[in-house]
């Protein structure tokens, strides 16, 4: 594994399990984190966390839980791999913050909302960073057995391939030598 893709997926474990224990902390049911890095979309992992937007205070919780990604890389490397303003996590803080504007009937700043939602996340994993590293580290360490799994599962259905294709291609041969052979039976008789 190149060091650039180690920093990334290392970013990454924390970034995920920065949501998984905010989430957690606050009441949050977790149903699956993931680590998934994707070239063509940039690397990405999700953490799917059960959101409940019916109240002010469930919002509130949702921004937090949105937040815990960046302020997870924030806290243990000092800055993240994607900045917050313009991430997937931001745009989702944002709707959340401003279903809180819709409940309270004022017009509320967006960002005190925000703020408040990452200094929350902030706060629950400062006290919770050992459980941090020790759940990305554990996470990192299943995504790297998971992908050798995987790389020798395919490379045994690569083999497999190319048998089939080779076993296809000896059968067309000895089809096309077959009829060759009848042709020419055909115009011996």
């Amino acid at each position: 594994m190149e060091t650039r893709t180690k920093d990334v997926l290392d970013h990454l474990a924390i970034h995920e399990t920065g949501h998984l224990i905010v989430g957690t902390a606050l009441a949050r049911t977790c149903y699956q984190v993931t680590l998934a890095p994707n070239r063509e979309k940039g690397h990405a992992g999700s953490c799917i966390i059960g959101e409940h937007f019916d109240s002010t205070d469930g919002c509130r919780r949702a921004v937090a839980v949105f937040a815990g990604g960046i302020e997870a890389e924030n806290l243990i490397f000092g800055s993240p791999v994607i900045r917050w303003s313009g991430s997937e996590d931001a745009l989702r803080a944002k709707d959340a913050a401003r279903k809180i504007v819709g409940m309270i009937g004022t017009v509320a700043d967006l960002k005190a909302e925000i703020q408040r939602g990452r200094y929350l996340a902030r706060k629950i994993l400062e006290m919770n960073e050992d459980q941090l590293r020790e759940i990305s580290n554990k996470m990192l360490a299943f995504h790297v057995a998971f992908n050798q799994v995987r790389t020798l599962d395919m490379i045994l259905e690569e083999a497999m391939d190319k048998s089939f294709q080779e076993y296809r291609t000896a059968k067309k041969k000895q089809r096309s030598i077959s009829k060759r052979r009848k042709i020419a039976d055909k115009k011996r008789t």
